[in-house]
């Protein structure tokens, strides 16, 4: 009976050692769970405008919405003789969704999915802006180069695909008007987007109250057609931080 007791309380010891040893670990590791994006006691917020180096776990969710008012567009003739001028409002809205999966220390990968909503709120404004439904999906894979006290370096690889449809009445007017034929009249016109970026991300930490991200990205893409002539294949984003207090 005692050869069990003493069996027993060994056992406890030593778990509750073992326990304590993992948690001192956990406190001192500063890629531990919820470690991770704080560099010089400063933490930084996921945002969806300035990527991040950071390998965590996180979701994301966006909304946003708005209305431009009192827009005005001169239409003017050959001569460049104003001829009216339509008034209107412009609404918007957007949604997004996004979730990276910390794999180790050194890996996470990434995907989200978002839309956006773009008409004129009156017969004028839809008119002369139309209207567009954007739809976009993307995956990405990040790796962490380099960590020090103040400062976190990484690399990733992304790919993205994105459908815009475009209702556009002033297109279909101005194609008819110029004697096109109403079989090819562009109405409805469908942008498909596909690319594949290389992404580097670094954060600097100058104390705790005061840091800093930068975001470069350089890839490839393809368009079916692209109603504004081009899309950036080159990209850079800067994002400063300053905490005003401790909650």
């Amino acid at each position: 009976m005692r050869t069990i007791i003493r069996s027993t309380l060994l056992c406890g010891v030593l778990l509750l050692l073992a326990l304590t040893a993992t948690a001192v670990a956990k406190e001192g590791d500063p890629m531990a769970e919820g470690g991770e994006r704080h560099l010089n006691d400063h933490g930084f917020l996921p945002s969806i405008y300035v990527g991040d180096p950071f390998v965590s776990s996180i979701f994301q969710n966006h909304t946003g919405g708005g209305i431009a008012s009192n827009l005005q567009t001169p239409f003017l003739d050959l001569d460049g003789n104003e001829l009216f001028v339509l008034e209107g409002n412009l609404f918007f809205a957007a949604l997004g969704l996004g979730y990276q999966q910390k794999l180790g220390s050194k890996w996470a990968v990434g995907a989200e999915i978002s839309a956006l909503v773009r008409s004129g709120t009156n017969a004028e404004s839809f008119l002369v802006e139309g209207a567009d439904v954007d739809r976009q999906g993307g995956l990405w894979v990040k790796y962490l180069l380099r960590r020090t006290e103040k400062s976190q370096l990484s690399l990733g690889l992304d790919w993205s695909y994105s459908k815009t449809i475009y209702f556009t009445p002033r297109d279909f007017a101005q194609h008819i008007a110029d004697g096109g034929d109403l079989e090819d009249a562009p109405i409805v016109i469908n942008n498909k987007v596909w690319t594949a970026r290389i992404i580097g991300n670094w954060a600097l930490a100058f104390s705790p109250m005061f840091a800093m991200r930068i975001n470069a990205e350089l890839g490839l893409g393809f368009a079916n057609f692209n109603r504004y002539g081009g899309f950036n294949l080159l990209s850079f984003g800067v994002g400063v931080h300053y905490r005003f207090g401790q909650f």
